[in-house]
């Protein structure tokens, strides 16, 4: 199947590619910011489900001061409006 004008390569890529990064302007910089963050909160994801599999970490092995800390935590930064759920 031939290609069409709509699927051609461009004559001069370097020119193109140029063309339209002058498009975006200034918002370059925030779009490989955006991306940068991105990957790098992939990368946390998946890093922090390998060490979780890794030291295995199930709901009956978790160590009973994790859990109170993560409960006292959970309830200072909580708002001033009272839990309904008691622990």
């Amino acid at each position: 199947m031939p290609k069409t004008a709509a699927q051609a390569r461009p004559a001069d890529l370097k020119r193109t590619v140029r063309r339209l990064l002058s498009y975006m302007g200034h918002a370059k910089f925030s779009l490989l910011a955006v991306g940068m963050l991105a990957s790098v909160a992939a990368i946390a994801s998946l890093a922090g489900t390998y060490m979780v599999r890794l030291r295995g970490l199930h709901p009956g092995t978790i160590p009973p001061q994790l859990i109170e800390t993560v409960c006292y935590s959970s309830r200072s930064n909580s708002s001033s409006a009272p839990s309904t759920r008691p622990l």
